[in-house]
Parts: structure tokens; sequence; C-alpha cells
């Protein structure tokens, strides 16, 4: 890919880049930690004082009902976008750094010992993940939840009337998340989701099988947007795969994900939940993937190793 790219004149540094970025989150997979307490502890921390920032902007924004002077500052400082969405009247603060909440909601409630302190975690997280405003993100904790109530009803020693009652609460929930997902695609059939098809459809032409370099940037004119040699984009795994093709993307994969999968099937699942919501944001191939590769891997063994009671990877 180095070579196709160096072929196109494509800017060394753009090409260093992107071979980074590719090879360095397969070895976050294959990296251990023994102790990774006091590591975890901190990212747990740190996620809660950002997740009461943006609860703290989505209560200024409900209580005021005006966002002109917060989405200017927001703007100016390239920190991202704070706004009303005019449909739902919901507050949206989709500011840098939001796309590793919904995992570390996720990692809290899969690893995080039950009582008090652990729940205002897990609620803090929740509301912190709600206030960002992102569909994907609500997309990501509600499969996790099905995924669960799964594991529930699968599981051996579990009494039948546990089973009985996870599985109505899993067609419930099925039903209600289906109805949701409905009604956020009829909200996002207009400007969004066209600017989404358009990037597909630019992204996809390339060469299949092999793709068309590192780095390679995109030249092209839309009906809503013009790309003249962009990097970035809501669709950055498509932007990827236009970049390594079939070939590279399944290689990149399956060295991520096979040492992940040496450690459960859980923790795999958690990741392929990971890549589900990061989809449709470029929240991923990035070094929000690296911290949720590490504490996935990490954390999982040290639970496992000092915690007895942790019975519900699923293996």
């Amino acid at each position: 890919m180095i070579g196709i790219s160096v072929i196109q004149r494509v800017e060394f540094g753009t090409i260093i880049r992107f071979f980074l970025v590719l090879s360095i989150i397969p070895l976050f997979a294959i990296i251990r930690i023994e102790d990774f307490k006091n590591e975890y502890r901190i990212f747990i921390l740190l996620a809660v004082a950002k997740s009461i920032l943006l609860l703290y902007f989505a209560i200024i924004l409900i209580r005021t009902g005006s966002y002109i002077e917060l989405r200017n500052w927001a703007e100016v400082n390239h920190y991202g976008d704070i706004y009303i969405n005019p449909y739902t009247h919901l507050p949206k603060v989709q500011v840098h750094g939001n796309g590793i909440l919904p995992m570390v909601l996720i990692l809290s409630i899969s690893y995080g010992k039950r009582g008090v302190i652990n729940t205002i975690i897990n609620l803090v997280l929740a509301l912190g993940t709600f206030s960002a405003g992102n569909s994907a993100y609500l997309l990501g904790i509600a499969v996790f939840c099905i995924y669960r109530l799964y594991i529930n009803v699968t599981k051996r020693g579990k009494s039948n009337w546990i089973k009985m009652l996870s599985v109505i609460i899993l067609i419930v929930g099925g039903v209600a998340f289906m109805a949701y997902a409905i009604y956020i695609l009829s909200l996002k059939s207009g400007y969004s989701d066209a600017i989404r098809l358009e990037q597909a459809k630019a992204l996809m032409d390339n060469y299949i099988v092999v793709g068309n370099g590192l780095g390679h940037k995109i030249f092209y004119v839309g009906e809503m947007r013009s790309y003249s040699g962009d990097t970035y984009f809501e669709l950055q795994t498509l932007y990827i795969f236009n970049q390594i093709g079939l070939v590279g993307l399944f290689m990149f994969y399956w060295l991520t994900i096979k040492p992940i999968k040496k450690i459960g099937r859980y923790e795999m699942m958690l990741f392929l939940i990971y890549l589900l919501y990061t989809f449709w944001n470029p929240y991923c191939f990035d070094s929000t993937e690296m911290i949720v590769v590490s504490l996935l891997t990490n954390y999982s063994i040290y639970t496992r190793q000092h915690d007895n009671t942790y019975k519900e990877s699923g293996d």
C-alpha cells in the first residue's frame, strides 16, 4: 500500500500517518499490563468528569432554550458542535472525545462491581452519553443490552422464571428498538443521510481488492458536497477500505480481533458493538480505538484474575 501511494505521489507525512494508525491498533490488542486497576480507575474518573461537563452544557441548553453563543464558542475553538435538535428539541453536545463514552458505559456495566458507587458512575456515564445526542451511541448501547439479555436467556444455571422474564424483555426491547430506529431514520432522511450516501458512493469508487493506497485523497464532486483532497469522513471505515481494499481490511480486523477473541467471546462481541456504532461516525481508526482495545484486553484479564465472581463472559 505504501508503494502504491508513493507511485501516486501522496504526501509522505500522510502515508506515515495512516501506516502508523493501521499498525498500532492491532498492537494494542496484544499489549498486556498485569495490574491494570489504576489505569482503569483513572480512565473512569476522567470519563465521569467529561460526562458531568456534557450534562452541564445540556442543562444550560434546556434551561435557556438558546444555543447560539455556545455553538459559536465551540466552533471558534474547534471543540465540535453544540446545539438543540430542531426535531426532538433535545440538546446535542457533540464535542471531541464523545465517541469513547458509550464503550466506557458498556465496560463499566460489564466489569464494575455491584454497589451504590458503581450505580452512580453508570448513571452519570449514561446521562453524559445521552447529552452527546448521537443516535449511533444509543444504537450501540441498545445492541449491548440485547446481547446481555441473550446471555441471561442462554446461560446455564438461571431459573426458568428469569429466562422467561429475559425473553419478554428481549422481545419488548427489540420492538421498542426497531420503532426508535425507524423514527430516527425518518428524522435523518434529509441532509445528514444524503451526505453519508454521497460519501459512500465516493469512497466505494476504488480498487476493491487492494485499494488505492495509504493516504489516498478523495476528489469527488457531488450534489451535496465537493471533496477536494479530503482525508476525513463521517464514514471513516469506508475511507480505510478505499485505501487498503478488502485484503487490507480483512488483515487488519483479523490481526485485531483474533487476540481479543482469545480472551473471550464476550470481549469480542463488545468490540464488534464498538465497530457497529462507530461505523456511522468518525470515531474509529484513531486513538479512541486504541484506548477501547486496550481497555477490553487488559481490564477484562485483570478482572478475571482477581475477581472469582466474574462469570459473565459467556465462555
